[in-house]
């Protein structure tokens, strides 16, 4: 029998494959005669071997069936271990990146402990220096007050002229009396205090200083002077 002769013939079915079983059994159950043929055996025998076409194309069914699993077996493992590979490279490469995160991480924390203690030492910097200006806050504004008491003492000093011809005498300074000494002689020596007090005093009525041919209210003068004088000795 050649290929194409079984390959002609329909394998055999499950239950021609199960009587065949069966027939085995009845051989191997049959007592054997000692002598002469036997007839029982042989027609069971020729019964298989009638229908061992449709088994042999069976079997060269599953055998082929078998190598086409076997090959695709091995395809299967083939593409299952390149996959494997490619999965450990890729957890390699995975590996080595965490590995590289965590030094990262690590400097980082450092990093941020660094900048956590020197922004706690500047706090405390800044806590520091705003306790001095709380204890100072009144001795600035008193430094303040005195400033801007200044500033008013300077300004009230440009009325003041005091000069040598007042001290002689001879300034054109207008007095109410002609016997009575140039005002400005007092307010020469005046303290700031009694420039401040007598400053309306000494400025015209636009503001700016007395000139030489405005009238100096002297007993005006004195009189505030004197006030000023009376309440800096108290």
């Amino acid at each position: 029998m050649t290929t194409n002769d079984i390959d002609a013939i329909r394998p055999a079915t499950d239950l021609l494959i199960a009587n065949l079983r069966e027939t085995v059994g009845q051989i191997q159950a049959h007592e054997h005669p000692e002598r002469g043929g036997d007839l029982y055996c042989l027609n069971l025998t020729s019964y298989m071997g009638d229908r061992m076409g449709p088994v042999l194309r069976r079997l060269t069914d599953e055998q082929a069936e078998t190598r086409k699993w076997q090959e695709r077996n091995t395809a299967l493992a083939d593409e299952f271990t390149a996959e494997t590979e490619r999965l450990n490279a890729e957890l390699e490469q995975t590996r080595a990146a965490l590995t590289a995160s965590r030094t990262q991480a690590a400097t980082l924390a450092n990093e941020v402990g660094a900048l956590t203690s020197t922004n706690a030492r500047l706090l405390a910097t800044v806590d520091n220096l705003e306790n001095r200006l709380a204890d100072r806050a009144e001795e600035v504004a008193a430094l303040k007050a005195e400033l801007e008491r200044m500033r008013a003492v300077v300004e009230a000093a440009k009325y003041e002229y005091g000069d040598m011809w007042c001290l002689d005498g001879e300034c054109d300074h207008e007095i109410s009396s002609d016997d009575a000494p140039c005002p400005m002689v007092e307010t020469r020596y005046a303290t700031a205090d009694e420039i401040l007090a007598v400053k309306a005093l000494l400025m015209s009525t636009d503001g700016d200083a007395l000139d030489d041919d405005d009238e100096i209210p002297v007993g005006e003068i004195r009189r505030v002077l004197g006030e000023a004088r009376e309440a800096a000795t108290r």
